[in-house]
């Protein structure tokens, strides 16, 4: 868990949610897009790095089944979480291969 998080992931946090909110249309939603991402980070165990890529693992799944999802900011976050603190004995990219047959 991180205790403080520096000006310079915040940024970088802050840049990841900003992109995401106009990728999934969402703008209107950019500031608890990045508030709940920066939650998330603060929760995180790891570092930025893997982090970042989390999110871009997120995001990939994501965009594979957007046109299948009502709320593609909620499912996102959702993926995400799973990404970072997987539940015990399944990652979001195995569930993700279970539930779509992959």
């Amino acid at each position: 868990m991180h205790q403080t998080i520096t000006d310079h992931e915040r940024r970088t946090i802050s840049i990841a949610a900003a992109w995401l909110s106009q990728a999934l249309d969402d703008l209107h939603h950019q500031a608890s897009n990045q508030r709940r991402m920066l939650n998330l980070y603060h929760g995180y165990h790891g570092e930025l790095p893997e982090f970042m890529e989390a999110t871009r693992r997120a995001w990939s799944i994501t965009s594979r089944h957007r046109g299948r999802i009502r709320n593609a900011a909620s499912y996102y976050f959702t993926v995400l979480e799973g990404e970072i603190m997987p539940p015990v004995g399944m990652t979001a990219v195995q569930a993700e291969a279970v539930a779509y047959g992959a």
